[in-house]
């Protein structure tokens, strides 16, 4: 049995289990920006106000928001429905990259460069399993999408195929905004068989159509990249840009880099292979350019978050899979891969369900303390504020993770007729308010009990 062949069964099976392994971890409530959202979609007119306002946080996402809106519509206030559609899409997205993977790789190298990105130990988890990660995850796929058709139009021409970039391309930038710049990475495309003259006239478009989103972007009163709010203006310090470019690099090169060692190294042990060949550099810069150009927009904000190497990883896989692809290729037989590339699907697994099982447990203390909120009769009855104390060290960690600033989002979605401001006092007892209860987390049930002044 070829290499080809055994690659393409052990890829089904291991991108099958990936999935499979997230279904166990998406039950239990919201957390953080999730309850934002889902109190904005809530007050929508309709599903055509998404694309006249700006999202929950001052975003112009209508094509997530319009997203979320018909799974509220479909399945009404049920987060392990909309966690379950984030794993139906994340297959979607596995399923593009593969596609692209296969447009530049050799069929070995496709499939080691998607398993690397299915195996990508935080930022998938974080997408699948948080519900505000829905424009991350609908912007990777529209943008792999528009992909496969710009590398397709390039070799084999066709109006359709243009259109489809350029719809792929409009769809991503209306689902997170970070999409604004991958026409630049499609000029690094390799095999093209269009002049370039062609290939930049056609990015000028994309330039156009970019620009016709941002002129709609503006009309809605969202906010723009001169915003003056920290977490969205490009206008930063160069120190920041290269603490975070050197951040994220080491963050998204785990996998591509176990594979390497894992499989490639053992498959180069049983024969040796030459250098790279002259089409190897057009596909190593292709891979370079996805991940540089697509974090770029992200460098920037204070706040990091491996939520956003969700897409840019997929150009370091591409490098491992064309690296390790050449190498078991020229490897004898499939004996010399097999065992490392098990090994590494277990080891990168075993950790990506460890993520997965860590943000579950925030997501059932979400879904506890909800119910507590509910049941507690002194909060049905407050007045003006409501203060919660965290009675110990872990329920403050689990308050700050699951809630962090948004408990003035939290307590009305939870007591219905509550209408006062609502907050965590992390210093425990030190803030007033007008009803002030303490917070315990015993690993299953939120108790909450009134402290009096």
């Amino acid at each position: 049995m070829t290499t080809t062949s055994n690659g393409s069964r052990y890829l089904l099976v291991a991108l099958l289990a990936v999935l499979a392994a997230y279904v166990p971890f998406t039950g239990g409530g919201l957390m953080t920006d999730d309850f934002l959202h889902v109190a904005h979609i809530s007050r929508l007119p309709s599903p055509g106000a998404v694309f006249t306002k700006p999202d929950a946080f001052g975003f112009f996402r209508p094509v997530t928001q319009l997203s979320l809106w018909l799974d509220a519509a479909l399945v009404g206030a049920s987060p392990e429905a909309e966690r379950l559609m984030n794993v139906a899409l994340h297959g979607g997205v596995l399923w593009a990259a593969y596609y692209v993977a296969t447009l530049v790789l050799t069929p070995t190298g496709a499939m080691v460069a998607t398993l690397a990105f299915a195996l990508t130990p935080k930022a998938h988890p974080i997408a699948v399993l948080w519900i505000s990660a829905r424009s991350e995850i609908l912007m990777a796929l529209w943008s792999l999408l528009a992909t496969s058709f710009w590398i397709r139009w390039t070799r084999q021409g066709g109006g359709w195929r243009f259109a489809g970039a350029i719809a792929g391309y409009v769809l991503a930038l209306l689902s997170k905004e970070t999409a604004v710049l991958l026409p630049a990475v499609w000029l690094f495309a390799p095999g093209p068989a269009l002049p370039a003259r062609k290939r930049w006239a056609a990015v000028g478009w994309m330039g156009a159509a970019a620009a016709v989103v941002l002129a709609w972007r503006t009309v809605t009163g969202a906010l723009m990249p001169s915003s003056a709010d920290p977490h969205y203006t490009l206008f930063a310090s160069v120190d920041r840009w290269e603490r975070n470019a050197q951040n994220y690099f080491w963050r998204a090169a785990p996998a591509p880099i176990a594979l390497w060692f894992g499989v490639g190294v053992p498959a180069m042990f049983a024969r040796a292979i030459g250098g790279l060949d002259s089409v190897a550099w057009s596909i190593l810069g292709f891979s370079a350019a996805w991940t540089a150009v697509l974090l770029v927009p992200v460098l920037p904000i204070v706040a990091r978050s491996e939520l956003y190497l969700y897409l840019p990883t997929f150009g370091l896989c591409l490098i491992a899979g064309h690296v390790v692809g050449q190498a078991l290729d020229r490897a004898p037989t499939s004996r010399t891969w097999r065992v490392g590339l098990v090994l590494c699907t277990i080891g990168l697994g075993g950790y990506q369900v460890s993520i997965s099982a860590a943000i579950h447990r925030d997501l059932v203390f979400s879904r506890q303390l909800v119910s507590a909120l509910a049941a507690s009769p002194e909060i049905q009855n407050a007045g003006g504020s409501l203060v919660i104390i965290p009675a110990d060290t872990t329920t403050a960690q689990y308050l700050r993770d699951t809630v962090g600033g948004y408990l003035n989002a939290v307590v009305p979605q939870s007591v219905t007729g509550f209408h006062g401001t609502a907050a965590v006092d992390d210093n425990r007892g030190t803030r007033t308010g007008d009803v002030r209860m303490s917070a315990a987390y015993d690993g299953r049930t939120v108790t909450l009990r009134r402290v009096d002044d």
